[in-house]
């Protein structure tokens, strides 16, 4: 630390002025250095990245209004396990043929780490009550004929993919399962397209069922 002179007007090359001046021997050239210069090691370049095309971004809402679906804004740990009880629920019925299939599915899903065995034994008792439901337990029998997320494409490119497809000797039944708030007209228009879909390619007799798994409450739309 330099205690030379005190000025206030010093700056801080005249500190470092007057104590090279006082302590150190400088050369004739009144030059002084310490320590060795050298090379910069590594880089701060940037790679270049060769320019791509962007699609054009496009908005169908108005510029003058934001849409928050209501579900975020009340958004809790509550609601969130509602949404996860659902969506396996939903991927259990996946992997379900028949009522003798309920113990393999959530075999399955505990191998996959998708629940803990703490959650499977609440997961079995729904899945056992929505297949044993009055309406629906028919359509889970093991000589069911029946097809689970059958994609069927249409002329225009578009994948339809109903949840279940049973077909009978003079009928066949679309079954669609639906978490979270019931919403009958959009479902509804949902399972139109299957139907039309079903029906151009030699299948009448078409019955529709909406299976909303949290209410268990089932909805025909005939």
């Amino acid at each position: 630390t330099y205690t030379g002179s005190k000025k206030n007007s010093f700056t801080v090359s005249e500190w470092i002025n007057t104590f090279a001046t006082e302590n150190l021997n400088l050369n004739s050239e009144n030059f002084y250095s310490i320590g060795q210069l050298k090379h910069k090691v590594g880089s701060n370049k940037k790679e270049k990245i060769s320019p791509f095309p962007l699609l054009p971004l496009e908005f169908n809402a108005s510029n003058d209004q934001i849409e928050i679906k209501a579900a975020y804004l009340h958004a809790s740990e509550d609601t969130e396990d509602a949404k996860k009880h659902g969506i396996l629920i939903h991927w259990l019925l996946s992997k379900i043929q028949s009522k003798a299939d309920v113990d393999a599915a959530i075999k399955q899903g505990l191998l996959l780490g998708y629940f803990d065995s703490g959650e499977a034994q609440t997961l079995k008792i729904k899945l056992q009550e929505i297949i044993e439901a009055p309406e629906i337990k028919k359509y889970f029998l093991p000589e069911q004929h029946c097809l689970i997320e059958a994609e069927m494409i249409l002329p225009e490119g578009e994948v339809l993919r109903p949840d279940r497809i049973i077909f009978e000797e003079n009928e066949t039944i679309l079954i669609d399962y639906k978490t979270g708030k019931e919403n009958h007209p959009k479902y509804a228009q949902q399972l139109q397209k299957y139907e039309n879909a079903l029906m151009d390619m030699g299948y009448p007799n078409i019955k529709k069922l909406l299976v909303y798994v949290d209410q268990l409450n089932i909805i025909s739309l005939n």
